[in-house]
C-alpha cells in the first residue's frame, strides 16, 4: 500500500476543500473547523472559555449574546459555527432558526426575517418589501443619505446649542472637570455644524457632492451595501465608513458655494488634517443615523413598526410552540435596524406572569469599536450579563506549529472521506465528540514515515 490510498479524491477535495469555509455544508464545517479561544467578560471578571460553553450559554439565554472581535478574527465563522451546531442537533429540529449573512442587503435581511412564515399578513410584508427592494436604485440612495445626514447635522447643531445653554444657565456646573471636557466636545462640534456655514452645506453643495458620490467612495458603497448587499471581497476591502482622506479638496475651493467655502477656509479644512478627522467623526455619527432614517422612509409594515412586526412572528412561532433564532454575522450589516432589531430581541416573552411570545435566543457578533454597539453596550450587556470575546492573541514556536498541522490534516482528512461519509458518521455519532477519530486504516511503514 502507498500514499495515493490516502489522498483525497478530485471529488472529495471539491467538497471538502473550499476557498470560503461558508460555503461548506454544516457537517463538513465542524469537522473542519478551527477552535477559538474565547474568553467571557463580567461585570469583575473575565473567563477563559470555550465554544461548548459558549454554546451552552446560547442555549438557556434569551436575551442577545455579542460575540465581539477584531476585523477578520472569525466572528461571524463563529456564528456559522452555532447555525450549524443548533441546525444538527435532534433537539432543535423544528426551531425556526434565522442567520443573517455579512453580505446581506436590508431587504434580504427583512425577507430572511419572514421566511417560511405562513399567513396572510407576513405574505403581504414579502410582496411589499420585495416590491420596494426591486425599486432600490444605488446611486439615488447615495444622494438620499447625503439628504439625510444634511437634516441629521442641523438637528446635532440644535441639540448642542440647547445643551450649552443649560450649563450656561447653571454656572456651578462649570467647575465639574467631566463638563469641562463636555464643554470642549460641544464647541467643536458647534465649529462644525454652524449654521449656513458648516458641514451640512459641504456635503450638499452640488459641486462637493459629486466626489461623495462617485462609486468607489465610502457613502456609495454603503448605499450599495443597503440595496444589495457586499461581495466577501467588498467587504475586505471597505471598512463602511469616512476617513479623513475622503475629504477630497484637490479642486478650486472657490467652485464650491460662497456657505461650502466659507465653512472650508474658516476650519482650514483643506490644510488641517485633525480638521478632516474632527469632520468625518461627525459624519459617521450621522451616517448610521441617516441609514435608519432611510429604512424608516423606505419600509412600511401593515402591523406598525418593524418591533410590532417582530411580534407578530413570535406570537406566531408561540403558537406553534417553536423558539425563535437570530443570529447575525455582523452587526454592521443591519446597520440601518440595529436600535429597532435589538430592541426586539431584548422584549421578554413573559407578560405578568404569562407567555406571549415564543422564546427567543440571539447572538450578534460585532467589530470591536463599531459605533453602533458602543451606543447600546451598556444595555446588551447588562441584559445578556456577559460580553464574548474571540482572542486575536496568535502562539509561537511549537504550539503554533501543532495547530497549523491539526487545521491543515482535518482538512485533508475530511477530503479523504467526502461529505456523504460525514454526515453518516454525524447522524450516527454516539457523543458529542466531533470530528470522529480520522484513522480508518491500517498504516504501513512507508505511509508512517510521512507522519
Amino acid at each position: 500500500m502507498n500514499l495515493v490510498h490516502y489522498w483525497p479524491s478530485e471529488k472529495y477535495i471539491s467538497e471538502c476543500i473550499r476557498t470560503e469555509a461558508e460555503e461548506l455544508p454544516e457537517h463538513v464545517l465542524l469537522a473542519v473547523h478551527e477552535p477559538m479561544q474565547l474568553s467571557r467578560i463580567g461585570t469583575n471578571q473575565i473567563e477563559i472559555k470555550t465554544e461548548q460553553d459558549l454554546l451552552s450559554d446560547f442555549l438557556k439565554t434569551e436575551r442577545p449574546i455579542p460575540i465581539i472581535g477584531r476585523s477578520g478574527v472569525g466572528k461571524s465563522h463563529l456564528i456559522r459555527w452555532i447555525d450549524a451546531q443548533l441546525k444538527l442537533k435532534p433537539e432543535c429540529k423544528d426551531w425556526h432558526i434565522v442567520r443573517i449573512p455579512k453580505n446581506a442587503s436590508l431587504r434580504q435581511v427583512l425577507e430572511l426575517l419572514l421566511k417560511d412564515l405562513d399567513g396572510e399578513i407576513f405574505e403581504n410584508e414579502r410582496k411589499k418589501i420585495s416590491t420596494v427592494g426591486e425599486k432600490l436604485d444605488t446611486e439615488d440612495v447615495a444622494d438620499f443619505m447625503l439628504t439625510a445626514m444634511s437634516r441629521q447635522l442641523k438637528k446635532l447643531r440644535d441639540s448642542m446649542q440647547a445643551r450649552r445653554k443649560e450649563i450656561a444657565l447653571n454656572p456651578e456646573l462649570k467647575n465639574d472637570p467631566l463638563v469641562q471636557e463636555e464643554i470642549l466636545y460641544l464647541k467643536k462640534i458647534t465649529s462644525h455644524t454652524q449654521d449656513k456655514k458648516g458641514l451640512s452645506e459641504l456635503i450638499t453643495d452640488p459641486h462637493f457632492k459629486q466626489n461623495l458620490l462617485n462609486e468607489n467612495h465610502c457613502i456609495y458603497k454603503f448605499a450599495q451595501r443597503f440595496t444589495s448587499g457586499a461581495s466577501n471581497s467588498d467587504l475586505e476591502d471597505h471598512d463602511y465608513k469616512l476617513h479623513a482622506e475622503d475629504l477630497n479638496f484637490e479642486y478650486a475651493i472657490n467652485d464650491l458655494s460662497i456657505s461650502a467655502s466659507t465653512y472650508v477656509k474658516d476650519l482650514s479644512l483643506n490644510t488641517s488634517h485633525e480638521a478632516r478627522q474632527q469632520a468625518v467623526d461627525i459624519l459617521n455619527d450621522v451616517l448610521l443615523e441617516a441609514n435608519k432614517a432611510l429604512f424608516q422612509h423606505l419600509f412600511n409594515f401593515s402591523s406598525g413598526s418593524f418591533i410590532d412586526l417582530f411580534k407578530d412572528i413570535r406570537r406566531l412561532l408561540k403558537q406553534k410552540n417553536q423558539t425563535l433564532v437570530v443570529l447575525v454575522e455582523d452587526m454592521a450589516a443591519i446597520s440601518a435596524i440595529e436600535d429597532v432589531l435589538i430592541d426586539s430581541l431584548l422584549e421578554e416573552s413573559i407578560t405578568d406572569g404569562e407567555q406571549e411570545l415564543c422564546v427567543l435566543r440571539s447572538a450578534i457578533a460585532v467589530t470591536e469599536g463599531y459605533p453602533g454597539y458602543l451606543r447600546r453596550q451598556g444595555t446588551i450587556k447588562t441584559r445578556a450579563q456577559y460580553e464574548w470575546r474571540i482572542s486575536d492573541k496568535v502562539e509561537e514556536g511549537e504550539k503554533l506549529y501543532n495547530r497549523i498541522i491539526e487545521f491543515v490534516a482535518r482538512y485533508l482528512n475530511a477530503a479523504r472521506f467526502g461529505s456523504t461519509e460525514l454526515l453518516h458518521e454525524w447522524n450516527n455519532k454516539t457523543n458529542e465528540i466531533w470530528p470522529p477519530k480520522w484513522a480508518k486504516v491500517e498504516m504501513d511503514e512507508m505511509v508512517q514515515a510521512f507522519g
